[in-house]
């Protein structure tokens, strides 16, 4: 019986626990995947708490039972594999698409495993069970849902699972673009998926979009030099950016990164007619509006709830091509994951955080 070592939810709030767990042999399609690195997404801070923001200071309870084991931006080796996973995925590394559906309903059928609302959805990670990527071990339901990560750096496949499928989808949201539409999207927020968002809008267009944040000093970032950059403490920012749109009549597009009441205002007063907003952020920003506006307006607004396989395969080869540059990563020990949550949470990490699983080296 192999044994997991797990940073586990122990108490909603506080700091991560290590346990062990027995587990199972994979059966069928399953596969068993030894961890190497995993990815801290700020979804993970909400299932750590225990609850999320929806505005106006208030916050709704997430409702997972503990104990729990967080962590969906993950990478491995398999290690063991079912009856029916062919062999040639033993000893192979991949990354896991941790998003994957009951695989019957008209979602996943479609394609959209992402959006199952099936009780029997397999995602990985999002605080249902204890396999997720701060274990040294994850069980994978189905081994369609590994994805190649041959030539794609150490850690940098485990965060394009979220952060950079996320930006992905979200480009896609936009509908067609050109070279012309994409220079007028405006990124809000310049944290790990707003880079990794700027990066794919110039790989796939050729072109630089806009980028907003509050923090100077994230605007000042070097893969941004040169951009249009715009700081949201500006009290003109909204007439900076629509001067700075195409023929000065205002931006066809915003993906914001924040979810904040003052980023949707933003992005409600620098659009044009027809635009769209993909909302992405989960800050726990309300939305105050006159509903005539839609229509009179032609407005659009999208919610992304990451991406679907196809897209991460299509974004995976982008990505093997060199086409999309990586973001920074901060790298650190799983045996330091407390206090990469506490530096998330204070706002001291640029790009992105991943652990590496070296828990054979010391343990916790």
């Amino acid at each position: 019986m192999t044994i997991a070592h797990v940073m586990a939810v122990v108490e909603h709030g506080k700091p991560l626990e290590a346990m062990s767990r027995d587990i199972p042999e994979p059966t069928g399609c399953q596969v068993l995947v030894k961890v190497t690195y995993a990815g801290l997404c700020h979804s993970d801070l909400d299932l750590i708490q225990g609850s999320m923001h929806v505005g106006n200071g208030k916050r709704i309870p997430t409702n997972q039972r503990v104990p729990l084991c967080v962590g969906h931006e993950i990478e491995g080796i398999v290690v063991a594999v079912g009856d029916q996973v062919p062999d040639d995925y033993m000893g192979r590394e991949y990354a896991v698409y941790p998003w994957g559906g009951c695989g019957v309903c008209s979602d996943c059928k479609a394609g959209n495993d992402n959006l199952c609302s099936s009780r029997d959805k397999r995602e990985i990670g999002t605080g249902r069970n204890m396999w997720g990527g701060f274990s040294s071990h994850v069980m994978v339901e189905d081994f369609q849902y590994l994805v190649d990560k041959t030539g794609i750096p150490n850690g940098l496949a485990a965060t394009l699972m979220c952060s950079g499928l996320t930006a992905f989808s979200a480009i896609k949201k936009m509908g067609p673009l050109s070279k012309e539409g994409a220079k007028d999207i405006l990124i809000i927020g310049a944290g790990g998926l707003g880079m990794q968002c700027f990066e794919m809008i110039k790989a796939l267009f050729g072109v630089s979009p806009m980028i907003a944040d509050i923090s100077q000093s994230k605007l000042e970032q070097q893969p941004l030099r040169g951009a249009r950059i715009f700081n949201m403490t500006d009290d003109d920012i909204a007439k900076q950016v629509i001067q700075a749109s195409s023929g000065g009549t205002g931006i066809i597009g915003v993906i914001d990164f924040v979810g904040a009441s003052e980023t949707f205002m933003l992005s409600n007063s620098v659009l044009r007619k027809g635009g769209r907003v993909a909302q992405v952020g989960l800050l726990g920003g309300v939305m105050k509006m006159p509903l005539n506006f839609f229509p009179l307006r032609a407005l659009s607004i999208i919610g992304v709830y990451v991406g679907t396989l196809d897209e991460c395969r299509e974004m995976f080869a982008l990505v093997r091509k060199g086409k999309i540059s990586p973001i920074q990563l901060d790298m650190r020990s799983i045996r330091s994951i407390n206090d990469g949550i506490h530096d998330l949470k204070a706002g001291n990490i640029s790009g992105r955080c991943v652990f590496k699983h070296d828990w054979d080296q010391g343990k916790i």
